[in-house]
């Protein structure tokens, strides 16, 4: 492998979107004093040692000695627990090549989502292989992606929502959930269907981790060639988006039941799923008839 380097080298391309993946997710930069170099420390399950080796081999030429012939196997306490687990272990060398990137991420000394972060397809790829889930909706050919984003904020969290619904012109939702045992609440980002989609294929090329690409079961391949039902579901979708942004264009407030009318809603709750994410980021709010439980006007805060 020769000597890692310990000196200035800028990071490839390649490089700093696997190093802005993982700091999403599972890495972490890391000074063993205050005016050292940092150093990248990846932990894995015991599953998933091949993508550790994996990425491992894109920053070999920082690989610390002892990490020379692989990865190593560690116990490891995670705090959110309190229990000691076996896992693998990678770490590079303290290198001032990752000097600027840990000001980047740890401007007061923790990490922090930047706000001028940009997000490509390589990106989310290692950001879903660390703390995404990528699951079945009910069928083969329907996904659910969760990504887990227990180490931010709320605000970080819906700031991460807003770049991939950005990026995949889709609906990515902020779920709250409550870690059970200590009831603290936490935020993770949830994906269906057609952002699922949308994310499969821009992430596809660069998705090394096996066990989770479960699109590539030939029934659930479709995702770049949806049969007929698919499309015209698709072009639903997309007109619901085309009214819901002329409505918050205009910023009028109107009536509940005239909105879902118009989006062709059949209940209450197909327009609630669609006004949740803006309530939740203090956009609208919605004016109940107490009596009867109806929602009956969207007002703009």
């Amino acid at each position: 492998m020769g000597r890692p380097t310990h000196e200035l080298k800028i990071l490839t391309e390649c490089q700093i979107n696997a190093l802005t993946g993982s700091m999403l997710g599972d890495g972490g930069l890391y000074k063993q004093k205050e005016h050292t170099n940092p150093k990248l420390v990846i932990h894995r399950t015991l599953k998933d040692k091949e993508y550790l080796e994996y990425e491992a081999s894109i920053f070999k030429e920082f690989t610390a000695p002892r990490f020379e012939n692989g990865v190593g196997k560690y116990t490891k306490l995670d705090e959110r627990y309190n229990k000691y687990y076996s896992v693998w272990k990678y770490e590079t060398v303290d290198t001032p090549s990752f000097s600027s990137y840990h000001k980047y991420w740890y401007p007061n000394g923790q990490k922090e989502v930047p706000n001028d972060l940009k997000l490509n397809g390589q990106i989310v790829a290692h950001w879903i292989c660390d703390d995404g889930w990528v699951g079945k909706n009910k069928v083969d050919y329907r996904f659910q992606i969760d990504i887990s984003t227990d180490g931010f904020t709320k605000d970080e969290v819906y700031f991460l929502s807003k770049l991939m619904s950005d990026r995949y012109n889709e609906n990515i939702f902020v779920q709250p959930w409550t870690r059970k045992g200590t009831g603290k609440k936490y935020y993770k980002l949830r994906a269906y269907d057609s952002a699922c989609r949308a994310i499969i294929v821009d992430v596809d090329d660069h998705f090394k981790m096996k066990r989770k690409r479960l699109w590539d079961n030939p029934i659930s391949r479709y995702y770049t060639n949806p049969p007929e039902r698919q499309i015209e579901r698709n072009n639903i979708t997309a007109q619901k988006k085309i009214i819901m942004d002329d409505f918050l264009k205009a910023g009028v407030d109107t009536l509940y039941s005239e909105l879902s009318d118009r989006m062709q809603f059949k209940t209450d709750a197909g327009l609630s799923r669609w006004l949740k994410p803006l309530i939740e980021k203090n956009i609208i709010y919605t004016f109940y008839d107490r009596v009867n439980k109806i929602p009956l006007t969207i007002k703009f805060k």
